[in-house]
């Protein structure tokens, strides 16, 4: 299993840890979820989540952004990412979305074929 939990400005030395672990990877695609952003607003976004966005681009060549809101477009698989980042923002919303939606089992079974959950 590959956690990553971290908070906000990361440190050098797990910027690189990150970095080697993904270099491990075949893909450099990253999904990046507002999901947890949502109640804060998203128009315009709030400068952390900017620059949470700025941090994962670092690490990925593509990056795919999803809300899981109603309407908008989520991935039916996660096997071309090289990672998952969660945005911070509220952790009750982002767990009544995954739940409501079903992504959180996707997001379970990525994780537990080895997939990256980062944030």
């Amino acid at each position: 299993m590959n956690l990553i939990l971290i908070s906000y400005n990361i440190s050098e030395s797990a910027k690189k840890r990150f970095a080697d672990i993904l270099a491990s990877r075949d893909s450099n695609k990253a999904l990046f979820l507002t999901t947890a952003a949502v109640p804060y607003g998203l128009d315009p976004w709030p400068e952390w989540l900017s620059l949470s966005l700025a941090e994962v681009n670092q690490f990925a060549d593509e990056v795919d952004i999803v809300s899981l809101e109603e309407n908008t477009w989520i991935p039916e698989k996660l096997d071309d990412y090289g990672f998952v980042f969660v945005s911070g923002g509220n952790s009750f919303y982002l767990a009544y979305r995954l739940a409501e939606t079903g992504f959180g089992d996707r997001l379970k079974g990525f994780i537990e074929k080895g997939g990256i959950y980062a944030g």
